[in-house]
């Protein structure tokens, strides 16, 4: 049978998690090692009962909680419910105990699913539509919570959503009482039941930033998703903060604008020929670095004063020169590759 044994270590105070098989642990003297707490569980979360009693006063009530998934157990009220965030889960059922956030998004599944019935390749921590991701060091995605990414696209994110223009942006994608640093949203956006993701990775041989629009496999929603890349900094001169904040507003309102919105109205219209139309014109007109976007943008085009409205107000949030450095770089860019 196999065992979760959390171990603590009371000569060198150290912590650690370990599977184990027929081994049998002796309690010794306060020099060796003491079992803390023995939890086994079913395969849905609920604990075994009858033999789960080693509970050690080196332990701490409150971390404790923290057991199965390591969420936390509530027992008010003798409810035994986990916490997963935006959801309660009850393991003595194997069920979910609150409607899911976006449930109008599945018609096809149950209000009360989780992960959209499939959380082997799906995570869904807090139910928001505003999501965070990062790339790890074997080169895969990992959503992660606002306060993990790096620094410099923190501030850069956060100087975004303090714009008018920025702020109404994220706020089409946004679920009341979502907070982005020091800036929260009062109601669901227009766009909130689809889904905007921003990621940060570090590779020097590609692209500054990207974006582009896609519907996942088993979703019923669109996916925007905007990737800023931290290790193309070589020819800027200003903060990485002020070139990632230009950056971000570059694949906004130069790219997004331009036609996601129109992806979006269609598929909600259950126009699937139209979003196919859109697509293809996009992949076939804006594939690479040279494009009528960019061209666009760089001829000062009606359709892209959102972009030059927002370059505006970042000189109010940032270092007004530095975003003019930011720009003139971001477009020297655009230029040496032929638009």
């Amino acid at each position: 049978m196999n065992t979760r044994c959390k171990f603590h270590r009371i000569d060198n105070n150290k912590k650690g998690k370990v599977w184990f098989d027929d081994v049998k642990i002796v309690k010794g003297n306060a020099s060796q090692t003491v079992i803390v707490e023995e939890s086994n569980y079913y395969p849905f979360g609920l604990q075994h009962k009858g033999y789960n009693n080693v509970v050690s006063s080196n332990g701490n009530s409150v971390a404790q909680k923290f057991g199965y998934n390591g969420k936390e157990l509530n027992e008010e009220l003798g409810l035994d419910w986990h916490d997963f965030g935006a959801r309660n889960y009850d393991a003595s059922l194997g069920r979910w105990m609150n409607l899911d956030p976006h449930a109008d998004t599945y018609m096809s599944l149950s209000p009360y699913n989780s992960f959209a019935n499939n959380p082997i390749s799906f995570v869904d921590p807090d139910g928001k539509d505003i999501l965070f991701w990062q790339k790890n060091k074997k080169g895969k995605w990992e959503q992660v919570e606002y306060s993990q990414l790096s620094k410099d696209i923190q501030k850069a994110i956060g100087a975004f959503a303090k714009t008018k223009e920025g702020f109404n942006f994220l706020k089409d994608f946004a679920n009341k009482g979502d907070k982005i640093g020091s800036v929260e949203f009062g109601e669901d956006g227009k766009y909130s039941k689809h889904e905007l993701s921003l990621g940060e990775f570090g590779d020097s041989d590609e692209a500054q930033a990207t974006s582009l629009v896609r519907k996942k496999n088993g979703d019923n929603k669109i996916t925007l998703e905007m990737t800023i890349n931290t290790a193309f900094r070589a020819d800027y001169e200003t903060s990485s903060t002020t070139a990632f904040a230009q950056n971000i507003g570059h694949e906004a309102f130069v790219h997004f604008t331009q036609y996601a919105y129109d992806i979006i109205d269609a598929y909600d219209k259950g126009d699937i020929n139209k979003v196919i139309e859109i697509m293809n014109n996009r992949r076939k007109n804006n594939g690479g670095s040279i494009s009528p976007e960019h061209s666009g943008y760089l001829k000062g085009k009606p359709e892209f004063q959102r972009m030059r409205t927002y370059i505006s107000q970042l000189k109010q949030i940032l270092n007004p020169k530095e975003v003019n450095k930011a720009v003139k770089f971001d477009k020297k860019i655009l230029r040496r590759y032929g638009n």
